[in-house]
């Protein structure tokens, strides 16, 4: 018999990927302050940050429910050793992304499984490494006007 699955995310994305592969489950939105728990961690090495916000999102909404499967995931991108956010608004995924050209960063993405009767969880990630040409403003505008807003 199959568990409940429950999404801890209002990632678009993930909703994509997890329908994409035919998985049945629920939405429910993560209660976590990510900008607190990334000045709190701000000197925590960039894969353990990603870990713990998968968890906690997870964790956050365990208790609304008996049973199931919790899933939280989280993604960081990481230039250096900035942990860059996501972007608050039109102009700051400008500034952002003017950073990221010609470069090479890191992009961190961790999940979090929490079996709610037993208390178990699996927690992991993966990285990979990401290069991007340098960009025209132009493109970054068309992108972030197109893309993220």
């Amino acid at each position: 018999m199959y568990k409940r699955l429950i999404l801890a995310s209002t990632s678009p994305r993930r909703k994509q990927i997890l329908s994409k592969f035919g998985f049945d489950f629920e939405v429910h939105e993560p209660k976590i302050d990510e900008n607190r728990i990334l000045v709190k961690l701000k000197n925590i090495k960039p894969y353990k940050i990603a870990t713990y916000l998968a968890y906690e999102k997870a964790k956050s909404v365990l208790r609304k429910f008996k049973k199931g499967i919790v899933i939280g995931a989280d993604t960081i991108v990481v230039l250096g050793s900035e942990v860059i956010g996501k972007p608050k608004s039109k102009k700051h995924a400008v500034e952002i992304l003017k950073k990221l050209s010609n470069s090479t960063h890191t992009v961190i993405t961790a999940i979090a499984l929490i079996d709610i009767e037993t208390g178990k969880s699996l927690v992991t990630y993966d990285a990979s490494f990401v290069t991007f040409k340098k960009l025209t403003i132009k493109q970054i505008n068309d992108y972030v006007t197109i893309i993220i807003f």
